[in-house]
């Protein structure tokens, strides 16, 4: 796998030297000067019968194992842009002698740290899903002097929710667009002490559609009943960004 990587590895990082020398990436920050770096992991191979040594393995209940390859992305975005900058991806694989799987937790601590080391003034903004928001992470982010707009779901992240909702001192506003999206944002202070920062946060609220009625398509007789695994009408998410 080495073999095959360090090369590429090398060509990324050639083509990235390139474009900062000819001043490729001056349009391409976003936010005073920061650079939008978006990190995500994907799955590129799975099978139960070609296995090697550096192969995550994924356990079933009726004793089957899966084999799998992993990688984490990781690419400069813009909104103004429909072109990104890719990065060379860090492998989510079994280190040598390693017996638990590797995790994109581990990936991105690789990633980023390297990252940091080629490139230590690069000014970023790391943009994660809800898997990035835990307390070693965020450490790290602020260790390597990176901001970060982190993702974060009620149900994950349960404390977070409640601390922002019962806080007195939490400021907050809300707006509906013309599609009835309701956009909350606001501040609120980290366990009462102002040395600790504050976390920034916005929901994004959308109003699904209703299920369509059952009384056009079923004869009188049948009860309407609510199809299995409805979702409610209103989902919601939030974004937690760094101080």
């Amino acid at each position: 796998m080495r073999s095959i990587r360090e090369p590429c590895v090398r060509f990324y990082k050639h083509l990235f030297r390139q474009r900062q020398r000819g001043k490729g990436l001056e349009g391409f920050s976003y936010l005073d000067s920061h650079h939008l770096l978006s990190l995500d992991g994907t799955g590129y191979f799975s099978s139960s019968k070609a296995p090697c040594a550096q192969c995550g393995e994924k356990h079933h209940h009726n004793g089957s194992v899966t084999d799998y390859h992993q990688m984490l992305g990781a690419v400069l975005v813009n909104p103004d842009c429909p072109e990104v900058i890719p990065l060379a991806p860090e492998p989510i694989l079994k280190q040598d002698a390693a017996k638990k799987n590797d995790c994109e937790r581990n990936a991105a601590k690789r990633l980023l740290m390297d990252l940091r080391r080629e490139h230590p003034r690069l000014k970023l903004i790391v943009i994660e899903d809800a898997l990035a928001s835990n307390a070693p992470h965020i450490r790290l982010l602020k260790e390597l002097d990176v901001r970060f707009l982190l993702g974060a779901k009620p149900a994950d992240h349960k404390f977070l929710f409640d601390w922002v909702a019962h806080t007195p001192s939490t400021a907050e506003h809300a707006v509906t667009d013309e599609q009835g999206i309701q956009h909350r944002s606001g501040a609120s202070p980290l366990f009462a002490k102002p040395e600790m920062g504050s976390v920034r946060f916005w929901v994004r609220k959308i109003r699904r559609r209703p299920w369509p009625s059952a009384a056009r398509v079923r004869p009188a007789s049948v009860p309407a009943r609510t199809p299995r695994g409805a979702r409610t009408p209103a989902m919601s998410g939030a974004r937690v960004a760094a101080a």
